[in-house]
């Protein structure tokens, strides 16, 4: 392995630190570092041993994994729950929905938007709308919305042909 730079070393040192402080076995470590650091994870491991003499642990200073922010549980776990969501995009099926507070979005199907016969999805809901809806298992098992069992949503506009017409 070629010489490292400064900033290799450094990471290399920080996480010596981290896995003595947790004891985590250097190849876990080395296995991961290999990504970051371009260069082979044996090659790696054994530049982490060579600091074993090198390097004190303050076992203090290195922070613990319980002081790491607690993730919170994914959708998968909090079926039934009410989430705030924004209609992303409207559908002829369906509005594909973020979920605040996460990367994810789901699909509210049109047969979860109200209690009643939806002809025209565009009439209940628009783009950039926000409301709430629970967390479901849809019928093909997936992970879906639902307004119907929580607060229906409700006819915002009529549109008619001609102004469809208009706006298209």
């Amino acid at each position: 392995m070629s010489k490292l730079s400064v900033e290799e070393r450094e990471l290399l040192t920080a996480a010596y630190k981290y896995a003595v402080k947790n004891e985590i076995p250097l190849t876990k470590v080395s296995w991961a570092l290999s990504s970051v650091i371009d260069r082979p994870d044996n090659a790696i491991y054994h530049k982490l041993k060579g600091l074993d003499g090198e390097v004190e642990v303050e076992l203090d200073q290195v922070p613990d994994r319980t002081e790491y922010k607690e993730v919170e549980a994914p959708l998968e776990d909090r079926l039934g729950e009410v989430v705030k969501v924004e209609a992303v995009s409207v559908r002829t099926y369906g509005v594909v929905c973020a979920v605040e507070g996460t990367t994810r979005t789901l699909l509210l199907h049109i047969s979860e938007v109200a209690n009643e016969f939806i002809q025209d999805l565009a009439e209940y809901v628009e783009q950039g709308d926000k409301f709430n809806a629970m967390l479901i298992v849809n019928p093909q098992e997936e992970l879906g919305l639902s307004t119907r069992r929580v607060a229906p949503l409700t006819q915002k506009r009529t549109i008619t042909r001609q102004t469809a017409d208009k706006e298209g």
